[in-house]
């Protein structure tokens, strides 16, 4: 059975990866089952729907048109094909609607290549590339790993000159430096899974491009590597469940070790403040306000945005001393919807003539609930 809000989400989503020339997807039905097919010069998707037709038909179709048929719907729709038109029906043929579709062989023009091409045998495809490959990765993951890496997203870069901070990447070794990690220069999270089962110098890229386009169910990710005389030729990306199965390619560079940007977690203070007091504080900025200052004084914790607003938490510190640190507010709300409320930071030492100390060195964030943890960067003080 098809549950419509779903496939309207993977549809739109799969419209985002359609262009001028490659504008639709592949809709296979067979032995009562629907697959719905994309793929583009990197990727190669296909999400399977049992129980959705009553006959066998082979079409391609523009994706974000099909949403919109699929939402009409509102109910688990019966896919059938006759000649240029796609129909689906509701149950019981209460309500139905048809959309343009065309053949294969007619649609050609509009898909890049095929499911069956991606996949061939034969030349260049994909399971030929993972028949001469190598696992290197296989991980199962399940609801929990899903939902924590979705956690992780806000925190990856989105410059466009960082091509390889836009995704998610694993890290191999101990259990302190392994695990999902995303940045964007300035923050660094982490999510320590998979934890001293890889060498430490093991790396890859998790290419996710839309973590939504896939659904929240268990499933098995695996990375084969085709190896030459002394480097890696290419590396091949699987993720496979019941109900979908996602290819990808990435290069093979090797990235940063991520142990460098972690500091001692021993010579440690700690800062623990109530996230929905700090949430609704935050909310009285006055739009693309740059920055915030935590203040701690004398065991007391304090906010201030500007000289306009301040507020006096009801936080708590281990550390009698004066010491300020000040972020970007979104930075913080950002560590208040992924569950971490606890800072700890590095005592620093006062500049001389000043009667308190500035936190310039990276901070660790955590919560009591979840496993991820962020290290950041603190802002520099504004002018206002």
């Amino acid at each position: 059975m098809m549950d419509t809000r779903v496939a309207n989400r993977i549809l739109k989503k799969l419209g985002k990866f359609t262009t001028a020339v490659n504008s639709h997807v592949e809709l296979l039905g067979k032995d009562g089952t629907l697959h719905i097919r994309h793929v583009d010069g990197k990727h190669g998707v296909e999400y399977r729907f049992e129980h959705c037709t009553h006959e066998d038909f082979h079409a391609c179709v523009n994706p974000l048109e099909l949403a919109k048929c699929v939402t009409y719907i509102k109910a688990s729709p019966i896919f059938t094909h006759e000649g240029d038109k796609l129909m689906l029906t509701a149950g019981y043929g209460k309500r139905n609607i048809s959309m343009r579709a065309l053949g294969i062989k007619e649609g050609k023009e509009y898909i890049c290549r095929t499911w069956d091409e991606f996949i061939g045998d034969a030349g260049d495809g994909v399971e030929t590339r993972i028949a001469e490959s190598e696992a290197v990765f296989s991980e199962t993951f399940d609801e929990e790993v899903w939902d924590n890496l979705r956690k992780l997203l806000p925190f990856a870069s989105t410059d466009i000159a960082r091509p390889f901070m836009h995704n998610p990447m694993f890290f191999g070794g101990d259990e302190t430096h392994s695990g999902l990690v995303t940045t964007d220069g300035r923050r660094l999270a982490i999510y320590p899974v998979f934890k001293g089962k890889y060498d430490k110098d093991f790396n890859a890229s998790i290419p996710l491009p839309e973590v939504e386009m896939f659904p929240k169910e268990s499933c098995q990710y695996t990375i084969y590597d085709k190896r030459g005389n002394s480097c890696v030729l290419y590396r091949t990306h699987k993720i496979e469940s019941g109900s979908f199965t996602y290819y990808t390619f990435t290069d093979t560079r090797r990235l940063p070790s991520v142990g460098r940007v972690i500091p001692d977690l021993h010579a440690y203070n700690t800062l623990v403040f109530p996230a929905k007091e700090m949430q609704e504080f935050l909310a009285l900025r006055p739009k693309d306000w740059g920055s915030i200052l935590i203040e701690m004084d004398e065991g007391k914790v304090s906010v201030h945005i500007g000289k306009q607003y301040s507020a006096v938490l009801k936080a708590a510190v281990n550390t009698e001393e004066k010491v300020k640190l000040y972020n970007n507010p979104d930075y913080i709300l950002d560590l208040i919807k992924t569950g971490l409320n606890i800072i700890n930071f590095e005592l620093p030492t006062p500049k001389p003539g000043m009667d308190y100390a500035e936190i310039v060195t990276p901070y660790r964030a955590e919560g009591a609930d979840t496993p991820i943890f962020v290290i950041g960067m603190p802002m520099r003080p504004s002018d206002d």
